[in-house]
């Protein structure tokens, strides 16, 4: 998700942390900061990180929470500087290119998290735009919205790969427990991720004109910022204005390959009814990319927004970004006025507000070090899903 991250997404903070045992050092959280995403059984300490936030190429670091993973049998491992568990031998050890690469899913890019991230952002983006048209009587996902949920899924999955290499030399000194640079996967090994991926994607969407054509365009266009990056080390990640407009391109064609694939279900036109509601999935993805970042402990050497522009003038920025996503959506669908299209349920897209103010408490009256980083992530997702609903129910979606 707005996004996200970088020279390709919004851009990561170091010491963007949960708290939990065996995972890598960062800046202290008290017990309310401390979150377990349930997955398979893992022998004690066993924990794997992963970055939080929309994926996408990134420049800064730490966006990271531990979740479950399958338990690893006992000698087969060993352990990498920063606590990565990688096969002896280096970088992955003797193993398959497929193992490395599940080792790598596993810690950077797990199911349990990025799947429904990947379905509410395809799904609520389509409703709202959907709902953002009044050409658009009654929305049915169709097989189009199945295929842009599995494109999401795969190419978020491509943003992540794509953004650890961009990350590779910045991680080796400041987030060595990475599963890139820890060792447990290989830079080849996600070319070959990458290469695969894309081809799979485009064979997913063959046929389907206009929408096949933004995919096309998005991938190109992230996959050329990764040349430049990998050739002269351009945008600087130190370079936060020039990072956040390289990268704005990136979530703008996603959303344009949501959007268009409504117009191509419904056999429409573009037309302006779909500004504002880019616009509305756009605030709301700053509330993530701010809140995250947010942190009175910077660690030496981390960049980010509070580095550059203090702790609270980022959260404000994080809130401000939520309000305003907030109060677009409720112009949508104008919940107060008894007209087609209008309905009740439009309130529906103030309740991810809670997030934010349980977000905003937290971090101005407890004093916690940081903004608690599970509320953004669920703000994004409950947003998602009240733009899904608001649409089902105030505008005939079935």
């Amino acid at each position: 998700m707005t996004t996200p991250e970088g020279a390709t997404g919004p851009t990561r903070a170091a010491g963007d942390t949960m708290t939990v045992p065996a995972g890598p050092a960062g800046p202290a959280h008290d017990a309310a900061d401390t979150t377990t995403v349930a997955g398979p059984a893992r022998a004690a300490g066993d924990t794997t990180t992963v970055r939080v936030g929309p994926a996408g190429p990134a420049r800064d670091a730490e966006d990271m929470m531990t979740v479950a993973g399958p338990a690893r049998v006992a000698g087969d491992t060993t352990t990498a500087p920063g606590g990565v568990r990688a096969e002896a031998g280096g970088a992955g050890g003797g193993s398959t290119t497929a193992a490395r690469l599940r080792r790598y899913v596993i810690g950077s890019y797990p199911p349990a998290f990025y799947l429904p991230y990947a379905v509410t952002w395809a799904l609520g983006v389509s409703a709202l735009v959907a709902l953002a048209d009044p050409r658009v009587g009654v929305w049915r996902p169709d097989g189009g919205a199945l295929v842009s949920v599995l494109t999401f899924a795969i190419t978020l999955l491509l943003m992540r790969a794509v953004d650890d290499i961009r990350d590779l030399e910045y991680d080796r000194v400041h987030n060595p427990g990475r599963p890139l640079p820890g060792g447990a996967v290989r830079v080849r090994d996600l070319g070959v991720l990458i290469a695969a991926g894309t081809a799979a994607v485009l064979a997913l969407n063959a046929g389907r004109g206009v929408v096949l054509a933004l995919l096309a365009a998005q991938l190109g266009y992230t996959l050329l910022l990764l040349a430049v990056d990998r050739r002269w080390g351009w945008p600087s990640g130190d370079d936060l204005g020039l990072s956040n407009l390289v990268s704005a391109p990136v979530q703008i064609l996603l959303n344009l390959y949501l959007y268009a694939g409504v117009l191509q279900q419904e056999g429409l036109t573009p037309s302006p009814h779909a500004v504002p509601a880019l616009l509305t999935a756009t605030a709301a993805f700053l509330h993530l990319e701010y809140a995250r970042k947010v942190t009175r402990v910077p660690r030496p050497g981390e960049r980010g927004y509070a580095v550059a522009y203090g702790p609270d003038r980022t959260a404000v920025f994080a809130v401000v970004g939520a309000v305003v996503a907030a109060g677009l959506a409720l112009a949508l669908t104008r919940p107060w006025q008894h007209i087609p299209g209008a309905a009740p349920w439009g309130w529906l897209v103030l309740l991810p507000l809670l997030f934010v103010a349980f977000g905003a408490y937290r971090f101005w009256r407890t004093g916690t070090p940081r903004w608690p980083l599970l509320p953004p992530a669920l703000f994004l997702l409950t947003t998602f899903l009240a733009y899904l609903a608001a649409a089902a129910l105030g505008k005939d979606l079935v």
